[in-house]
């Protein structure tokens, strides 16, 4: 329960700890790499963390995956809550319980038969198709919440995750909602783009950049499957990162986005968690 902020502009004697008002703790480390090693700064590092976690309080987590359950929340019998009650875990992690995308279980199997991989790949639980529980899961809401209620009673919270990076390519929320990603509704906007983005790219004709949007697994724009007409740009998990062929961009520099994350996916997560 530890968040991180490193400044690069600060010296290292101007470090601190301190606990702020939600139990959790942040160090506020900086590192001038003009006036301290490398190895300086891991020392610190180690003894900022050692004085920020005796101020805390620690949770056993335990983290079950969504998609490997085998039967939805009203399935699990009192029994195995009684189990991890008794094993002193005090908060459920359910990972990954949203809608599952079709278009990832397509690409996984894409790349499952491209290394020649022999275990069978499942579509990924961070490639959110839309921010519903998965049927498979939970029937509806209130199903789920009522699990919610049975882990309470036991003094166990329940935590559920969201992906703040990404959503899956095949979203129907980018149809909805297309200032949640880099999204262009004419072919002459995506081929500016790619011009300006990719230099490599600036001397190919227009009909060129159009034909590499039939790469689906390898370019980093595509046709959204519900909407040919609409570009979307493929998602990378760092700035000079290979486009993730499953996924598409969210842009949460754009207010709207982030209102939309906050109204929408983290007020869901509030309800369906009590809280946790």
């Amino acid at each position: 329960d530890v968040l991180w902020r490193l400044n690069p502009q600060i010296n290292l004697d101007e470090a601190q700890g301190r606990v702020i008002k939600n139990g959790f703790s942040q160090i506020d480390l900086t590192f001038d790499p003009h006036a301290n090693s490398r190895q300086d700064y891991i020392n610190e590092l180690k003894k900022n963390f050692i004085r920020a976690s005796s101020a805390i309080s620690s949770k056993i987590i335990v983290e079950i995956d969504a998609r490997a359950l085998g039967q939805n929340l009203a399935s699990i019998n009192d029994a195995y809550l009684d189990w991890l009650q008794k094993l002193g875990i005090q908060m459920v992690w359910l990972k990954a319980p949203w809608e599952r995308s079709p278009y990832s279980a397509e690409a996984m199997a894409h790349w499952q038969d491209h290394h020649h991989e022999t275990l069978k790949r499942w579509a990924s639980g961070f490639d959110v198709y839309r921010y519903n529980i998965d049927p498979a899961v939970a029937a509806d809401e209130n199903e789920f919440i009522e699990f919610a209620h049975r882990l309470k009673g036991r003094d166990i919270g329940l935590m559920i995750d969201f992906v703040t990076n990404h959503i899956a390519a095949d979203s129907s929320e980018l149809l909805n909602n297309r200032e949640l990603g880099q999204v262009f509704d004419n072919e002459a906007d995506y081929i500016r783009a790619v011009k300006s983005e990719f230099p490599d790219q600036r001397n190919k004709s227009d009909v060129q950049i159009l034909e590499l949007l039939n790469d689906r697994w390898d370019w980093y724009y595509f046709r959204h499957p519900a909407d040919p007409h609409m570009i979307v740009r493929h998602a990378k998990d760092h700035s000079l990162g290979p486009p993730m062929s499953s996924l598409a961009q969210l842009m949460l520099l754009n207010p709207i986005a982030r209102k939309y994350m906050i109204k929408t996916v983290l007020s869901k997560i509030a309800k369906l968690t009590l809280n946790g």
